[in-house]
């Protein structure tokens, strides 16, 4: 199970992974944008590890609780059926609190982990979140490739050799690639 320093350390690794989509991508060309689904690619990657920590943890606290619950629920009915003091309690009510103040350990491990079964979710959903926007951020860079695929037809940029990109005769910009 994931302790609360761990959960805070994966917080704060999944906080660091900042992705900035360049505006312009022929200006920068497809080396670069390469360079960003590969730098996509290692996040998606380490992300979906934590993921599977979060699927792992979600899953094991969910064990521990339904177990913690067996044996609470046992204790308190053994205790409900067998104890004269808690037996002659006015209401059902009455009588489960008189037997779970018999077996507080219990009562307190199933609260407990109720609590860090409601924390295991939340950081599944948040670490889940994460990799939805790395798989978004992927697909607005793969976008970005379609933009210059699609600039070179229509002849609005034009690829003079390895390296260089020069606007259309008529437009105003030329762009240096280096490395594509």
């Amino acid at each position: 199970m994931l302790t609360v320093d761990q959960r805070r350390s994966l917080y704060e690794e999944l906080n660091s992974i900042h992705l900035e989509l360049d505006g312009d991508p022929a200006t920068t060309g497809l080396s670069l944008v390469n360079g960003k689904i590969a730098e996509i690619h290692a996040h998606k990657e380490r992300v979906g590890h934590i993921l599977s920590q979060a699927i792992e943890n979600e899953r094991e606290v969910a064990r521990e609780l339904n177990e913690a619950r067996l044996e609470h629920e046992i204790k308190l009915h053994k205790i409900l059926a067998t104890d004269e003091n808690v037996r002659s309690q006015k209401s059902e009510n009455m009588r489960t609190v008189a037997a779970n103040a018999l077996i507080p350990g219990e009562y307190l491990r199933v609260r407990q982990l109720e609590i860090e079964a409601n924390d295991a979710e939340a950081f599944h959903k948040i670490v889940q979140s994460k990799y939805a926007h790395l798989e978004g951020t992927n697909s607005s860079v793969s976008r970005q490739i379609t933009v210059i695929q699609l600039q070179l037809e229509i002849g609005e940029i034009e690829r003079r050799f390895p390296g260089q990109w020069d606007a259309s005769p008529g437009k105003a910009r030329s762009i240096t690639v280096k490395g594509a």
